[in-house]
């Protein structure tokens, strides 16, 4: 197992969910129910879904796209993305 491959995805993962919707859904859903522990268990149970899924399309993109092709395809979607959002504003 690679450390620095682990320790990178959950970095990734856990700054990029801070500040997203899920986020403010979990916290949201924890001060209505005030049950924490199956607000933890339900969100992170929709992480690894999610995560999982994540997992399944890549490896399987791997095989039919080249790793650079795929990481040049995923930037550029999300600098698309923030530059629709940002124009959107404007």
């Amino acid at each position: 197992m690679d450390l620095r491959i682990l320790l990178g995805a959950c970095t990734t993962i856990f700054l990029a969910e801070l500040g997203d919707k899920t986020q403010l859904a979990v916290f949201g859903g924890t001060a209505a129910t005030r049950r924490p522990l199956e607000i933890f268990l339900g969100a992170s149970l929709g992480l690894v879904a999610a995560t999982a899924v994540g997992v399944v399309v890549g490896q399987w993109a791997g095989h039919l796209v080249p790793a650079r092709t795929l990481r040049l395809a995923g930037g550029a979607v999300f600098v698309a993305i923030g530059l629709w959002l940002l124009l959107r504003r404007v």
